[in-house]
């Protein structure tokens, strides 16, 4: 009896201790309809704390995702940290970046999404994540369609852009 107990002991704490890892490796997708980005501050019109909505990326993400029937939730990190956490994927992907080549080694990159004095602007999934190819391809078509639908050019006239 007392061996039985001592081995369910154990076999808790393993569950409860022995599999935790600081390492992320599931997706941030909880209910298969949902994404969790990251962006960074301070970046007007188009990422900010100080503006309604987050700013035009923001928006411009948000609406594209909802016409595939998907929410996102963006939280704000300063921009290093929104970079990292994407990369080691404790967000499913960032928003509001320029192409260099160095990132595009680690990440996918959407469809221009919008430009800032002519350098589009993009969403990136790293490519390491189990849907990487999957979100990319739901948000370009997304964004796709908000361009048709004229929704794009009403959000960049909301930000005078």
């Amino acid at each position: 009896m007392k061996v039985r107990l001592h081995l369910i002991i154990i076999f808790v704490a393993f569950l409860v201790f022995g599999c935790s890892s600081n390492k992320k490796t599931t997706t941030n997708v909880k209910d298969g309809k949902s994404f969790h980005f990251v962006s960074g501050t301070g970046y007007a019109p188009f990422s900010s704390q100080n503006l309604p909505k987050g700013g035009l990326l923001h928006e411009v993400v948000k609406a594209a995702f909802q016409t595939k029937g998907y929410q996102v939730e963006i939280d704000l990190k300063p921009w290093k940290t929104a970079y990292e956490t994407a990369k080691a994927q404790e967000y499913d992907g960032t928003v509001g970046w320029f192409y260099k080549k160095e990132r595009a080694e680690v990440f996918l990159y959407s469809k221009p999404i919008v430009s800032d004095k002519d350098e589009p602007i993009y969403l990136l999934i790293a490519k390491d994540h189990p849907l990487a190819e999957k979100i990319i391809n739901i948000f370009n078509q997304g964004l796709q369609e908000i361009e048709e639908n004229g929704k794009l050019r009403e959000f960049k006239r909301k930000y005078n852009l």
